[in-house]
């Protein structure tokens, strides 16, 4: 049952981790999309913004001009205005259209036709410069507007004629026109042509419309089109997802039956690169029928895992009563290797205890009798000394395996320096005894914190294989030394090369040297006690040399 449970949790995870998957290739999508178009759009304002300015003392200077002529004789007409600007005016590239409004700010008279009727008091940005022109003086907007009509980019100027007349500017430069057609292309063309563009407008009041600047193809003047569109109050909630994209600065989806469709906040009418007449928009258009078809195939494809999944587990029912009763027996055998093994420790102990007072009685009597021994039998001493010395070494690691998991080690401050020529005194007679000899060169004064029992069996594990296994002729060579790469000891053995030296370390590893076979335990003791200090080992081998370098660098000093 259970592992019907998980078999099928996993399935269902990985079906969910899938399905994650098509969620985070969507954003992807949508995060590349919007970081291509803004970059496209960044690039096409700030050129915008060049071109405007490049113009703004030129319109200034026109504007200037025609606004006195109107004070003077209000009645002229527009377009003879607009022909002698034409005429005086080097305006390759460029066109400029005029527009009379009344004293309610409403278009009465324009070289612009789908203008007139337009109510300018309604726009935030035309009736702050038309306000700021009852000064008096020229008054050039700062924002630029993408005209609702034609989607040409227009810089407007305004001034007043007289209480009942204002004069309206608006300077297209048509180069301006075809960055902005390019543009358009490039977003087209991102959006792999399924994608549109919305400007959103607000009046005076604080009311919102917007527009497709994409869809140009318009027969009515600006006010017709205005009054046709939907208006969202600001104080009024909406569920327009053009409109909730824009107010919230959100990503906004819509799941249609084939189709994904995303609103994307673009850019805002106060930018870091151009003032306009209105914030962007972006409605993108995503193709899911890949998408769907493929869920579908997964969906099948889940359905008919679960039956051979069904079909599987019955399978396994009838393999899981064999598997138990081989498990039965396998832990009937571990349990029995487990008494053994805690035989095995209770004998060493028992052992430990049985050579434990003959040793003390040997090593005492030993102590007794030798200031009296007599110059022949001075070499039978050492041969002696030597073999007590062994014993008590391997008594020491028998106590230490019967006892490392029971006792607690306590650590404390050593003298290593001091300690190590101790050791090496101590191994000494057994080296000697064997025909060879121990050199060293030791750093004094340095120390550790560390526990005396478990630092000499990592000394003596250590000196004794350097005896056991080394040539005897050319003796062993112990360094103790304190650099910025920590405490380093090591100890230098001539012999046969170490073949395999990391598992040298192991438990019950055997490798045969100078035809001297290990036991494999000591150097897994230093392992383990090297690993509980954090004490870095390693074996290398040079001129003939093998030698084990221990850095205590890591050992609380």
């Amino acid at each position: 049952m259970i592992i019907t449970i998980v078999s099928i949790y996993f399935t269902f995870a990985v079906y969910k981790e899938y399905k994650a998957s098509q969620k985070i290739k969507v954003e992807n999508y949508i995060n590349k999309t919007i970081n291509q178009n803004e970059k496209v759009i960044k690039n096409v304002f700030l050129e915008i913004k060049h071109e405007i300015e490049k113009d703004r003392i030129l319109f200034f200077q026109i504007h200037q001009k025609y606004t006195n002529q109107l004070r003077i004789n209000p009645t002229l007409d527009i377009y003879e205005l607009k022909k002698d600007i034409t005429s005086n005016y080097d305006l390759e590239n460029k066109e400029v259209h005029l527009f009379l409004l009344d004293e309610t700010f409403t278009v009465t008279h324009s070289t612009y036709p789908p203008d007139i009727g337009f109510k300018l008091a309604q726009i935030p940005d035309a009736r702050i410069e038309l306000d700021r022109a009852e000064d008096g003086g020229i008054h050039q907007s700062q924002s630029v507007s993408i005209d609702l009509i034609n989607s040409e980019i227009k810089s407007y100027s305004y001034s007043k004629i007289n209480d009942n007349l204002y004069f309206e500017m608006g300077f297209i430069n048509k180069k301006i026109h075809t960055i902005l057609k390019s543009t358009i292309e490039k977003v087209q063309l991102l959006t792999n042509k399924k994608s549109n563009l919305f400007r959103i407008e607000q009046k005076i009041d604080g009311t919102q419309y917007y527009d497709d600047i994409f869809d140009k193809d318009i027969k009515k003047n600006k006010e017709e089109y205005i009054s046709s569109k939907e208006m969202f109050p600001k104080d009024k909630e909406t569920d327009n997802l053009i409109i909730l994209s824009n107010r919230t600065g959100q990503v906004y989806k819509k799941y249609l039956d084939d189709e994904l469709i995303v609103y994307i906040p673009l850019i805002k009418k106060n930018n870091k690169y151009l003032e306009l007449m209105g914030d962007f928009v972006l409605e993108l258009h995503i193709d899911r029928k890949d998408e769907i078809e493929l869920n579908k195939k997964i969906d099948n494809y889940f359905f008919i895992f679960l039956i051979f999944h069904i079909f599987f587990l019955l399978i396994i029912y009838f393999f899981t009563k064999k598997y138990y009763e081989t498990q039965a027996e396998l832990n009937k055998k571990v349990e029995e290797n487990e008494q053994l093994l805690e035989n095995n420790r209770d004998f060493i102990s028992g052992m430990t205890k049985q050579i434990e007072t003959p040793l003390s009685v040997i090593m005492n009597n030993y102590s007794f009798i030798k200031g009296k021994i007599t110059t022949p039998l001075l070499k039978y001493d050492e041969q002696i000394n030597s073999s007590i010395n062994m014993l008590e070494n391997s008594y020491e690691d028998l106590t230490y395996i019967v006892n490392n998991e029971k006792v607690e080690y306590l650590s404390e401050n050593i003298n290593l320096s001091s300690f190590l020529k101790e050791r090496i005194e101590f191994f000494d007679v057994i080296a000697k005894s064997k025909g060879s000899f121990i050199t060293s060169d030791i750093t004094d004064n340095i120390y550790i914190f560390m526990n005396q029992i478990e630092l000499e069996r990592v000394i003596d594990n250590n000196l004794s294989n350097a005896i056991k296994y080394g040539e005897t002729s050319k003796g062993i060579f112990i360094t103790l030394s304190k650099t910025n790469k920590g405490i380093i000891l090591s100890f230098h053995s001539s012999s046969e090369e170490i073949k395999n030296k990391e598992k040298i370390f192991y438990k019950n590893y055997q490798e045969k040297l100078n035809s001297k076979k290990s036991l494999g335990l000591g150097l897994s003791m230093v392992k383990s006690i090297c690993e509980k200090y954090n004490i870095t080992y390693k074996v290398e081998y040079k001129n003939g040399k093998n030698i084990f370098i221990f850095n205590l660098l890591k050992v609380k000093v």
